[in-house]
């Protein structure tokens, strides 16, 4: 376990140095909420996330983690604090609140779930089939497989990436930043070391924890893999291609068991057929490259799935080919 250094005690509310926003909580849940905060004296707006649970343990092992990674694709833990008296309130008494940078209410699941008019209306820069468009997801892809390679580089395991625990900063702009969050669960990671499936969400439980067998770094490559599907489903046909690709593991009448590792055939079926659809001799080279990418990142078979090195070789590899795709007057110096 990741132990923190130091968590902060004030003596009361009023010398906490953030203020709590009305009306800006966008999460509530067993273990707590997530608000939006500002800072009393510098006006910044940061997120306050505020643990009722009583397994202090897991709320450690976050702030520990939260403590090791200084990426600009993780959110930054900024504090870690409670408040000795809290003047009576009840709800918030023994809370431990983190503050982490930036305030991103915006999910990637949000992203992939809206219409495609409420989608438009947050990312003016996204059209379904548009080079442009899956120039800006394949940039989007490449930071977060940056992210998962910084926290395995320090044989970190985060066990619950998926669309809800991606944060996407100024999401109207094409330089949009995703930011893993939610590392509660992630580990230290020892060859032989026990594992609570549980701690991970069971949509996107890789083949060898479905199985409940030993699982290694890849097991994240999968999951991430599950996360950059559903991208590509919506980046070639928008809310229909979410669709289709959700129906493929979770269409309740044909028995589905709304797990992608379950449904594997079925949803690699949807997704080459998303896929194939192309304009364009070099549009279908790059939709095969993506496809070739995400295929890799779902091999059943854990150790010949990619790891995360690869996956960003390749990353690399599908930026380079959109450069002759046509993107127009797209920005590509900060790929």
């Amino acid at each position: 376990m990741l132990e923190p250094r130091y968590v902060h005690t004030y003596n009361k509310i009023e010398d906490v140095p953030y203020a709590q926003k009305p009306f800006e909580r966008i999460a509530k849940g067993s273990f707590g909420t997530v608000e939006k905060v500002e800072h009393k004296k510098t006006s910044e707006e940061l997120a306050m996330k505020k643990f009722f649970c009583n397994d202090r343990s897991k709320i450690l092992q976050e702030i520990g983690v939260l403590e090791v990674c200084n990426h600009p694709n993780i959110v930054k833990l900024v504090e870690a604090f409670t408040v000795a008296s809290d003047d009576g309130n009840e709800e918030d008494d023994g809370a431990v609140c983190l503050i982490l940078r930036p305030w991103a209410p915006y999910t990637l699941e949000a992203f992939l779930n809206s219409t495609d008019d409420k989608r438009k209306d947050r990312c003016t820069w996204f059209s379904p089939g548009s080079p442009h468009s899956d120039l800006c997801i394949y940039r989007i892809m490449k930071k977060l497989a940056q992210a998962v390679a910084y926290m395995h580089g320090r044989s970190i395991k985060h066990k619950d990436i998926k669309p809800d625990n991606i944060l996407l900063h100024e999401p109207n702009s094409p330089d949009i930043r995703p930011l893993l969050t939610d590392v509660g669960v992630s580990k230290v990671f020892i060859h032989g070391g026990s594992t609570n499936f549980d701690d991970c969400s069971y949509i996107f439980l890789a083949p060898e924890q479905v199985a409940h067998l030993e699982s290694n770094l890849r097991a994240d490559v999968w999951q991430l893999g599950c996360c950059f599907a559903l991208m590509l489903g919506v980046a070639k046909r928008g809310r229909a291609g979410r669709n289709e690709l959700w129906e493929s593991f979770c269409k309740t009448k044909d028995g589905r068991s709304c797990q992608i590792a379950s449904e594997h055939e079925h949803f690699m079926k949807s997704l080459k057929a998303l896929c194939d659809k192309s304009q364009s001799v070099g549009e279908a080279l790059s939709n095969q490259l993506a496809y070739d990418l995400v295929s890799g990142m779902l091999d059943k078979n854990h150790g010949t799935r990619l790891e995360i090195h690869q996956v960003l070789s390749r990353l690399d590899q599908l930026v380079s080919q959109m450069s002759t795709v046509g993107v127009g007057d797209v920005d590509m110096s900060y790929m």
